[in-house]
């Protein structure tokens, strides 16, 4: 799980080189979301800033 996520969501990542994919598990619908993919330098900082979407 990734550290520093809102407390209400579970958001993963997983490394692919010099990128990372960072993604939420909703289980009660069986959906995998790619929230981000990008350069690991970048990919955090503009997680940051995204906001809530009418469904979070």
């Amino acid at each position: 799980m990734l550290a520093g996520a809102p407390q209400n969501q579970e958001i993963w990542r997983v490394r692919a080189g010099r990128f990372r994919i960072v993604y939420q598990i909703e289980q009660e619908r069986l959906l995998v979301l790619v929230l981000r993919v990008g350069d690991r330098k970048e990919v955090y900082r503009r997680l940051q800033q995204r906001k809530p979407g009418p469904t979070e």
